[in-house]
């Protein structure tokens, strides 16, 4: 495989991975490169991962209680969306992408700390440019993306820090609310196997962010006009 194309696998994901080598063992047929051209539609689910970096849980005096912290969740996201492909190597897609809402949380240390639970969500609407490589497998494609992403992210979440058993002294509690929404780069890369009007493809992407990247990885169908 390329390395323009090469993308690792978390262990957890590997079962979309599996099913998604196994399209290639699907009878291939005399499609033509024209049948390949034009609109669809979509829609995928997969794992995601969702990051907030620099994280401040405040007291209700405003003053923080430590100093930042990073926090990162997996979840299930999904996304939905509309391409079209007017030549065999370049096409273009608009979708909106909800990477999930989990809840990271961290329990009390042992003697002094901080314990938090925070609540994550990541939502984007995207464009993207695709490039196909140019391989001469039927029914099969590999390609590229790169674009442009609105992305909104949402942090809430409780705290408490200070002193844990055997310790004691005062344990002072705060919250966090955060609400950000940026333009960011977005990419990705994937592949896809077709059964006339309809392809499954596995597929990976990311958008780059300043206060925490997410990404998913998925497997979907699409539906050609």
């Amino acid at each position: 495989m390329h390395p323009a194309f090469r993308v690792s696998t978390p262990s957890h994901a590997r079962p979309l991975v599996i099913a998604a080598i196994a399209l290639l063992g699907l009878p291939g047929g005399n499609t033509l490169a024209d049948d390949l051209l034009g609109i669809y539609i979509g829609g995928s689910v997969g794992q995601s991962h969702v990051r907030s970096d620099q994280v401040l849980f405040y007291g209700p005096d405003g003053i923080p209680l430590t100093s930042e912290v990073s926090v990162a969740k997996s979840a299930t996201g999904w996304k939905v969306l509309v391409g079209f492909r007017p030549i065999s190597w370049a096409g273009a897609e608009l979708a909106y992408v909800d990477f999930g809402n989990p809840t990271a949380s961290q329990g009390p240390p042992p003697g002094f700390g901080l314990s938090y639970t925070a609540r994550l969500n990541a939502k984007a609407a995207t464009a993207f440019g695709v490039l196909y490589a140019p391989i001469p497998i039927p029914r099969f494609d590999m390609y590229a993306k790169a674009g442009l992403a609105r992305l909104r992210t949402t942090v809430d979440g409780d705290a408490l820090f200070g002193c844990w058993p055997p310790l004691l002294c005062a344990v002072g509690g705060g919250a966090v609310h955060r609400d950000q929404s940026s333009a960011r780069l977005a990419y990705g890369a994937g592949m896809q196997a077709r059964l006339s009007a309809i392809g499954i493809r596995l597929e990976y992407e990311r958008i780059s962010a300043s206060g925490g990247d997410p990404d998913l990885l998925s497997l979907g169908v699409t539906w050609s006009f």
